[in-house]
């Protein structure tokens, strides 16, 4: 691909996802939210009104826009108006609470997904009164994510199984129809896959595509294997400084004898690839991309062949457009809307 890779680049981007009238991007930095016009990428506004924000969630009709953080806050945005509406906690607030959020078909209530030291807990948020419901409790699990299926009026729990009968750890996820009230949940494990590092449902095909000990998987809804790749990560490393890199981050000035006797116990090795970050399908079930630290491998759903690599440093997030047309990378130093056509031509 002959020069920039991308259509548009961004400042921090820690997350960033297109709405599904593809009107807007929103993208997280440490500290604050911005929304960009997402056709001409130009900042809209940004709020400041919660801390360390992640897990970006347009409701479906694209009124509401709400963004979560670790400590259970929820911060909510009415994007008719293009103003902060409320900002409220779930949970006591005594515990670190990584919370997940989406909303119901009717945009009448969030459902979310509450990970704490204390119980992993799914509830439901009143979006008038913010009166929250709480639906289940799961113990000696971990919620991992959380994922609505809009055709069906279901959503999906990602758990990791920590206490395990076998004396290992297991993921596994949950279905659920809504309203919880008039049906029950149904557990579904895998029977080929113990842990997984990563896992999303795509509407259009009816499967999951799930990365495992280096793999990339296809699998059916009842977490039965169709296909896989080959190993998707490399097992090249590389070597690294730790004292050059230590350096660049707290300055020469401040190394002491302590840092350079911790520097030499470190291990110099790397893996090329970095470490698994995220992983998304596009809804037409066409890609998906695979994001390590230092690297996105785009792969084509067809064959599972890895069709384009973007080594950007400190990667960390990617989602496409609704219709499949932009790829949205997001790193710890900045964001790229990557526009597909281009990026799958041949150099």
């Amino acid at each position: 691909m002959k020069g920039n890779f991308y259509l548009h680049k961004f400042k921090h981007s820690y997350e960033i996802k297109m709405s599904s009238d593809a009107k807007y991007i929103c993208r997280l930095s440490a500290s604050k939210v911005y929304l960009h016009d997402a056709k001409t990428f130009e900042e809209i506004t940004s709020w400041d009104n919660i801390k360390n924000p992640r897990n970006i969630s347009f409701s479906n009709n694209n009124k509401y826009l709400a963004v979560t953080n670790s400590m259970g806050k929820v911060a909510l945005y009415d994007l008719f108006t293009i103003s902060f509406m409320k900002s409220f906690r779930i949970g006591n607030g005594k515990h670190s609470q990584d919370c997940n959020l989406c909303f119901t078909h009717d945009d009448k209530f969030a459902i979310a997904a509450i990970n704490s030291h204390v119980k992993e807990t799914i509830v439901s948020i009143d979006l008038q009164s913010i009166e929250i419901r709480e639906h289940a409790g799961i113990d000696y699990s971990v919620i991992q994510g959380i994922q609505c299926v809009e055709s069906k009026n279901k959503f999906i729990f990602y758990f990791y199984d920590r206490n395990d009968s076998s004396g290992y750890g297991k993921n596994y996820i949950i279905l659920w129809e809504y309203p919880f009230e008039s049906n029950q949940y149904n557990k579904i494990n895998s029977k080929q896959i113990r842990e997984w590092g990563a896992i999303d449902y795509n509407e259009n095909t009816e499967c999951y595509s799930i990365y495992a000990s280096n793999d990339l998987y296809i699998a059916d809804n009842k977490l039965d294997i169709i296909r896989k790749t080959g190993e998707c990560k490399s097992n090249e490393e590389i070597s690294i400084n730790p004292m050059e890199i230590t350096k660049k981050v707290i300055g020469e000035d401040n190394i002491n004898d302590r840092l350079i006797s911790i520097c030499e116990s470190m291990n110099s090795k790397f893996p090329k690839d970095g470490y698994l970050s995220h992983l998304s399908w596009s809804k037409d079930g066409k890609f998906i991309a695979v994001v390590f630290s230092e690297v996105i491998k785009l792969i084509r759903c067809d064959d599972l062949s890895c069709v384009r690599e973007f080594r950007l440093p400190y990667s960390c997030y990617a989602s496409f457009s609704p219709n499949g047309q932009y790829l949205l990378i997001g790193t710890w130093n900045c964001g790229y809307v990557v526009e597909m056509g281009q990026c799958l031509e041949k150099d």
